[in-house]
């Protein structure tokens, strides 16, 4: 009886010892949280999309606020690398509400989340409120792309200067897929100004930044530029080929919507007979729909 009364006393004074022990990590939610960039650094969007999935629902379980947004980021871009931009929407925007709420401030790449998905969903206007917040944003890459994607809107709304100062706020950046940001900007500025040869130039030059950064998707609109740009110039075959392009990238990747729209536009515009022939094959060949 005196020994266990010694051991429960002994157990006691540990548990009143002044040290605190360290915090322990969540091994599970560390792996599936890399798991899930890995996929979407390599483009395996459904994967990323599952693995960001299951660390958000771990995430909520352990109830932390910086491992909710991480993970709800890395679904959102995963999604909208899917082309589901609605979902993309609805995640960014329920996380940040839930942030809000807790006090958190937003983080920066959440909110470009959202942003991006409501420009792909057509909504400029719920778009570019959230793409101003990020101006003058700490985070640098973040502010960078809301720059380009409030440079989008602007081109959609022919409003020059406000294409052009979305433009200035981008700099001259290194990194490729800024890069061809900056090129594709330069080439919608170009094509505003009438100046066919200079926005194909630019635009060939960012879909080659594209490839090399791996953002097919940013490619295929790169190439819609350069084919707006050899429309403008005249040159009908030039222009074919480009949305030809653009056309087998979207195929490629399961779009078959954009694939169809680009594919008639080639067809439409060649004036090759033999090249008019080779796309009316490809398109006769897409799924119905």
């Amino acid at each position: 009886m005196r020994a266990l009364l010694l051991i429960l006393l002994l157990a006691a004074c540990g548990a009143r010892a002044p040290t605190t022990p360290a915090p322990q990590p969540d091994e599970a939610l560390s792996r599936t949280l890399r798991a899930g960039r890995l996929a979407l650094d390599a483009g395996r969007f459904e994967e990323a999309v599952r693995q960001y999935g299951d660390a958000l629902r771990r995430a909520r379980e352990r109830d932390a606020p910086a491992d909710i947004a991480d993970a709800a980021t890395g679904r959102a871009a995963a999604l909208l690398g899917q082309g589901n931009a609605l979902a993309a929407r609805d995640q960014a925007a329920a996380v940040l509400l839930d942030l809000r709420r807790r006090g958190v401030a937003p983080p920066a790449p959440l909110t470009l989340a959202e942003a991006t998905a409501r420009y792909r969903l057509g909504d400029p206007d719920g778009a570019l409120p959230l793409l101003i917040t990020l101006r003058e944003s700490a985070d640098h890459d973040a502010a960078l792309r809301a720059a380009f994607v409030e440079g989008l809107i602007a081109d959609a709304r022919q409003d020059g200067p406000a294409l052009r100062a979305a433009r200035a706020r981008q700099g001259t950046p290194q990194a490729f897929n800024f890069r061809a940001d900056a090129a594709e900007l330069d080439a919608r500025i170009a094509l505003l100004g009438r100046d066919a040869a200079l926005a194909i130039s630019r635009a060939e030059e960012a879909a080659t930044l594209r490839r090399d950064a791996l953002d097919y998707r940013g490619l295929g609109r790169a190439l819609e530029v350069a084919a707006d740009a050899a429309r403008l110039a005249g040159e009908p075959d030039r222009e074919a080929d480009f949305a030809w392009r653009a056309a087998q990238g979207a195929s490629a990747r399961g779009d078959q919507a954009a694939a169809r729209r680009l594919l008639t536009r080639a067809r439409n515009v060649a004036a090759d007979s033999a090249m008019r022939a080779a796309i009316g094959r490809e398109l006769a060949a897409l799924p119905p729909g």
